[in-house]
Order: C-alpha cells, then sequence, then structure tokens
C-alpha cells in the first residue's frame, strides 16, 4: 500500500512547469481533504437513499473565487468551491463553454429540488444516473 500511496503522490512531474511541479501536492491535498471524506460520504448514503448523485467538475474557469484569492491560473482550476461559478450569475461573464455548462447545473439542481431527480425525463439533458451500492455512477 505504502508502495502505490508513493508511486501516486510522489512521481517524479512530467516537465518543469510550476503546474506539474504542484501537481503531486495538490492532488494529495484535494484527495485527503475533499475527494475522499465525499466519496465515502456518498457510498453511505447511496445504501439508504436511491437519490444519490455525484459530479465531477472537469470545466476550467477565469472566475474562481479561491483562484483568485489564492492568485492561481485558469490552468489550476477547477478547486474547490468552483462549481458556484457555474451555479450563480454573479462572477463575471462566462464563455460559451461555460456559458452551457452553467445552464445544464442549474437545470439538474432545479430539476432535483422539484423532483428529487436530475434528469426526471432526460428529454433536454443528458441522463444521470444515480449512485447505487454497486455502480458507482457520476457526472462529468
Amino acid at each position: 500500500m505504502t508502495a502505490n500511496i508513493a508511486l501516486k503522490y510522489y512521481n517524479h512531474p512530467r516537465d518543469d512547469t510550476d503546474l506539474e511541479k504542484n501537481q503531486p501536492l495538490m492532488d494529495l491535498f484535494s484527495d485527503v481533504t475533499f475527494i475522499s471524506p465525499d466519496q465515502k460520504s456518498v457510498e453511505l448514503m447511496s445504501k439508504y437513499s436511491r437519490h444519490v448523485f455525484n459530479y465531477y467538475l472537469t470545466q476550467q474557469t477565469e472566475h474562481s473565487l479561491l483562484g483568485k484569492v489564492m492568485k492561481l491560473g485558469q490552468e489550476y482550476t477547477p478547486i474547490h468551491g468552483d462549481d458556484l461559478v457555474f451555479l450563480m450569475d454573479v462572477f463575471g461573464q462566462k464563455g460559451d463553454q461555460e456559458s452551457s455548462l452553467s445552464n445544464h447545473m442549474v437545470k439538474y439542481w432545479t430539476n432535483f429540488a422539484k423532483f428529487g431527480h436530475p434528469t426526471p425525463s432526460a428529454k433536454d439533458l443528458p441522463n444521470w444516473n444515480s449512485v447505487t451500492e454497486n455502480e458507482k455512477n457520476y457526472m462529468e
């Protein structure tokens, strides 16, 4: 197990950019602080409810609040809290990809609040499958 941890987090960067040099430490911090507890919560909740939906945000943004506070460039995003950029229309003008994702996310959240499922009919959105004990589904 120790060898697997060392391989994942202490590997050598692929090139000399600051992002590549910082990536192993950022991955370790993210996994310990956010990802692992989040996924354990999802796993436990899915045993008792069929209304558990998981997502993995990959869209980079220049509107990251934490990124601005920490003086990080867009290449470091998405980071913790960046989903708020796509759920609220208060963070500046979004590009086409950001606007499209924002529209989808608002529809998913609204549907979940109304119907208990982000895609109750899946007519205008890609279907979002819930997490089950046997299937670790997520939307990316």
